[in-house]
């Protein structure tokens, strides 16, 4: 079978699209199979990535996006008519897109990864008329995909309500984490890596999005309660992908936050973060923070496990679901919980432990290596309707 993918967001690596499509496509290079893959993707990506992707089964294809359009019409140009030219032209037999996205000008059937609902149902993401149009296009044009693949339970219940799709018609595999966030790492290789980032121990870590569902405005808050009772700063990584001010108006906000909070020294921004340095700063944090108060599902939270960093994080939705209890897991929706969480997991060394031997084994459940071969399965079941 040959099998084109829709890999739009290795574009846009540092997001959670972007991890959740290199992590398979890293995955599938190693697959020993029989099927054919086309990768495309918008724009030329970095060499070392490319190298990490391609394989004799698995080429990528570089198709360009409509310069002339605004970015949004651009990119659906880009998924309704350059998708299924490319499917056309190399014969493929099935379309898999790696994200919420069915071409409907197409007969060739299609698998779409629905990762959650957030754009559905939170206001902030509804920010003009034109987007919202596009939502609505995507919610309906999805009932044409053979099969829903989501990524835990609680989005195939929302995908299920939302969409009004059947439950039997989606399932759910989960995401995994790169293998380098469990190895050992030299101390020289450690300090280098600290050193470039101008980050002196001990410290907090937190690295995602600003949306306001990401709850970091309040995390700052938290920890400017504490912040002076402890040894530790809070580094604080990722940066804003969108120019939808609406949605990040808490990120431009934090700036003037911290200064009136008083705590300028004990906050540090690092930006962007390439993949090689992540693992080196999960695991000299003595905490990661995972304030999030809607997921669907949670790859830092892995990635943390598997570092060994003991991870305080909300107890609802599909973060509660990845965790299982493993995590030190309270309501994040209050500042309070957050800053009473932080000292007592700086204070109690047991505790500390019991969760990050918790941790350690919730995180051997996940692999992008799973993931990959259900999904291959998964191909075979569509093959044979």
């Amino acid at each position: 079978m040959k099998i084109l993918i829709n890999a739009y967001f290795l574009s846009r690596p540092y997001t959670g699209f972007g991890n959740y499509t290199i992590g398979l496509l890293k995955s599938l290079k190693k697959t020993k199979t029989l099927h054919k893959f086309y990768a495309m993707t918008p724009v030329e990506i970095d060499e070392d990535l490319r190298k990490s992707i391609e394989a004799e089964h698995l080429k990528l294809i570089i198709v360009p996006q409509n310069k002339f359009l605004p970015s949004v019409a651009a990119k659906w140009v880009w998924e309704q008519f350059s998708i299924p030219k490319i499917a056309k032209k190399y014969r493929c037999d099935l379309i898999h897109n790696y994200y919420p996205s069915t071409s409907i000008f197409t007969h060739i059937p299609q698998i779409t990864t629905i990762h959650d609902v957030i754009p559905w149902v939170i206001k902030d993401y509804q920010n003009n008329i034109f987007v919202n149009l596009l939502r609505a296009f995507v919610k309906w044009s999805s009932h044409r995909a053979k099969k829903i693949i989501t990524i835990s339970n609680y989005s195939k219940h929302e995908i299920a309500r939302i969409f009004s799709i059947a439950p039997e018609k989606i399932s759910i595999i989960y995401c995994g984490f790169g293998e380098e966030f469990n190895k050992t790492i030299s101390q020289s290789a450690k300090e280098e890596i600290l050193q470039k980032y101008s980050i002196i121990v001990p410290y907090i870590f937190y690295i995602g999005g600003f949306d306001a569902r990401k709850n970091v405005k309040k995390m700052i808050i938290a920890f400017s309660n504490i912040a002076h009772q402890i040894n530790q700063k809070l580094v604080v990584a990722g940066g804003v992908f969108s120019p939808q001010k609406k949605i990040y108006a808490d990120y431009f906000q934090l700036p003037n936050l911290i200064k009136n909070l008083g705590i300028e020294d004990k906050v540090q921004f690092i930006g962007k973060i390439p993949a090689e340095d992540l693992p080196v700063l999960y695991q000299n944090a003595d905490l990661f923070l995972s304030p999030t108060l809607a997921e669907g599902f949670n790859i830092p939270l892995l990635e943390s496990f598997a570092s060994k960093t003991p991870v305080i994080c909300h107890n609802e939705t599909a973060t509660a679901e990845i965790s299982a209890e493993s995590a030190y897991e309270i309501d994040c929706s209050s500042a309070d919980n957050i800053s009473e969480a932080i000292i007592k997991l700086l204070d109690d060394e047991k505790l500390r432990k019991s969760i990050i031997d918790r941790q350690f084994q919730r995180a051997k459940f996940f692999s992008w290596d799973t993931a990959i071969s259900t999904i291959l399965d998964i191909y075979d079941t569509i093959k044979l309707d």
